[in-house]
């Protein structure tokens, strides 16, 4: 049995920018998002629980050296009537500009053939029959990557490392 999801008639924030500064912190956001999202039903709730717990696993791992740690949130947003999960990191130069596109590409090939986590939410977002689209997002590269494939851009440059998970609920 579902909840009747809050704040489909408007912007809702299931967990409002929160810096993540361990694994308890990652736990606790990630249970308590499993059951703010479960409105929208227990795919979208264990989806949502899931980008949390990777993104936040992953920042803590690789951006261990950001002056903010890890900052995620989670959000409706009823014009596009989605979810989106995004953390981020300030953490030091990654990539040069004009690698980055090809930087990111390279995370997503490694993503695949490793069986990381990062393939496995856009693999189990699409079997539980949800629409997703993840977005990673580095110095001047994003990468765009869902069941119906990637694309990529080289854009304006923006510190640090972010995740986002996008998914619909209509």
């Amino acid at each position: 049995m579902t909840r009747p999801a809050t704040g489909t008639r408007r912007g809702l924030a299931l967990l409002p920018a929160l810096r993540i500064e361990d694994e308890t912190d990652l736990d606790n956001a990630a249970t308590t998002l499993r059951f703010r999202a479960g409105g929208y039903g227990r795919a979208v709730a264990r989806t949502v629980a899931g980008a949390v717990a990777i993104f936040g696993d992953n920042a803590l791992t690789h951006g261990s050296a950001s002056e903010v740690g890890v900052v995620t949130t989670v959000a409706f947003d009823p014009d596009a009537s989605a979810l989106q999960v995004v953390s981020t990191d300030l953490g030091p130069h990654i990539v040069e500009p004009k690698e980055a596109e090809r930087y990111l590409l390279s995370v997503r090939q490694h993503a695949i053939a490793a069986h990381s986590n990062f393939a496995h939410l856009v693999e189990a977002g699409t079997r539980r029959g949800l629409s997703v689209v993840l977005t990673l997002a580095s110095s001047s590269g994003r990468v765009r990557w869902s069941p119906d494939g990637v694309s990529s851009i080289t854009t304006e440059f923006v510190p640090g490392f972010t995740q986002a998970l996008t998914i619909s609920v209509r």
